[in-house]
């Protein structure tokens, strides 16, 4: 097979010295890494590549004394949520959303289907991210099947009769990302008798219908489930996805963020709050207040954030792996975004 090899340089005098001597990086097919790391062909696979370590991975591991001793794991800035076209029937009606995110058991997919590679979600902001106010929007989309039954029915579609079969749309899905399309499209049968079907697109074709939709103001892209993953550690970063600064004259498909929702109070407290430069809890108060605007209107049902999970042979050892001040084992990521900041 194809490999790289990386040797630490010895003349480099930076701020930044090598922690390692040697790293291979050998270019083998996903579904043969997980066997490749048992062999003992690698020292190290996860992380970031979520496909070497699926759900039947996970359980093996968990399983397993000696892999489970070799298993690191540390939190992911990302969210994986469900969206709607709210401009368009049947998802213009904010009982309709409302009923659709008290219909899904999040805590059923975590410890289900996604077991070990995900926590529940119940926010834009994934825990820990600046402006992040998980548990005080915990309990605005709460798991109720009775609720969402009687908002569905209150909506005109009692016990979902007269409700359109969908499409539930993913993005170039793993193994996870097609369980848990397939975990919601039962729970929407079963607590709403609502019909979906799931159908993955390649990251072009899903983009384009994306914008399209957007552009057109209509069409058949209303309902997909899919990941955003933060670029830059800001409370605007994940929440300018929804919204941002209105330019004068904009109509409705030019007005910022990229999905077919729109809220003017949200947009103005992003806009006010991205021009406070120093004054941090005021930024991220402004940001809590946009968010929940966000979760109450129901733009988008938050279903997990992702857990990042990587296998680590005993023999590599150094500080990247070395647990921090909360006894997580991160890879030093917190460092390597200092550097980032740096940059910027």
């Amino acid at each position: 097979g194809k490999r790289l090899t990386f040797i630490a340089n010895d003349k480099y005098t930076g701020p930044y010295p090598p922690m390692v001597d040697k790293v291979i990086v050998e270019f083998i097919d996903d579904q043969v890494r997980f066997a490749a790391y048992k062999n003992n062909e690698l020292d190290a696979i996860g992380g970031g590549y979520t496909d070497d370590l699926p759900p039947s991975a996970m359980a093996e591991i968990m399983a397993s004394p000696d892999l489970k001793k070799e298993h690191i794991t540390w939190p992911d800035f990302i969210t994986f949520y469900l969206f709607f076209d709210t401009w368009n029937a049947p998802f213009d009606n904010l009982q309709v959303r409302q009923a659709f995110s008290h219909a899904i058991d999040r805590d059923k997919i975590v410890n289900g289907p996604l077991q070990y590679q995900a926590v529940a979600a119940y926010s834009m902001n994934p825990p820990g991210f600046p402006g992040e106010n998980v548990e005080g929007l915990k309990d605005v989309q709460a798991f109720d099947p009775e609720l969402a039954k009687q908002l569905l029915a209150d909506a005109g579609f009692p016990n979902g009769e007269g409700f359109p079969k969908l499409t539930l749309y993913t993005r170039e899905a793993n193994p996870a990302l097609t369980n848990a399309a397939e975990a919601i499209a039962s729970m929407l049968k079963e607590n709403l008798n609502v019909e979906a079907e799931i159908q993955n697109l390649d990251y072009s074709s899903y983009m384009d219908a994306l914008r399209a939709q957007k552009r057109n103001k209509s069409g058949d892209f209303v309902f997909a489930l899919v990941p955003y993953q933060f670029d830059f550690v800001d409370g605007s970063n994940m929440l300018s996805v929804w919204g941002g600064c209105e330019e004068v004259g904009a109509d409705m498909s030019q007005m910022p963020g990229r999905h077919t929702w729109y809220n003017q109070e949200y947009n103005n407290l992003l806009c006010e709050a991205g021009q406070i430069l120093n004054d941090e809890p005021k930024r991220n108060e402004l940001y809590q207040q946009a968010e929940r605007i966000l979760v109450e209107d129901v733009a988008l049902v938050p279903i997990y954030h992702g857990i990042f999970n990587a296998l680590v042979k005993p023999n590599i050892k150094g500080p990247m792996f070395e647990p921090n001040s909360k006894g997580q084992v991160t890879w030093n990521r917190f460092r390597f975004a200092s550097r980032e900041s740096e940059i910027y």
